[in-house]
């Protein structure tokens, strides 16, 4: 399985953490980088566009690898 994780920064230098909820990853309560599994045929990009869509509600147009 390959997975996509994405820094988000501002131009303060801040940077974008979500604090875990579920059981799922058996660490509720511990920050991580938005991100998740790449789906057949899906470039790296486009995996954490989706990703962060999913986690955040936030659009992002351009990524820099």
């Amino acid at each position: 399985m390959i997975v996509a994780r994405a820094i988000l920064a501002d131009l303060e230098g801040r940077v974008l953490l979500l604090q875990r909820s579920d059981t799922v990853t058996h660490s509720p309560g511990r920050f991580s980088l938005p991100g998740g599994k790449v789906e057949p045929g899906q470039s790296l990009n486009d995996t954490c566009i989706r990703e962060v869509l999913e986690e955040t509600g936030l659009v992002i147009h351009s990524l820099t690898p």
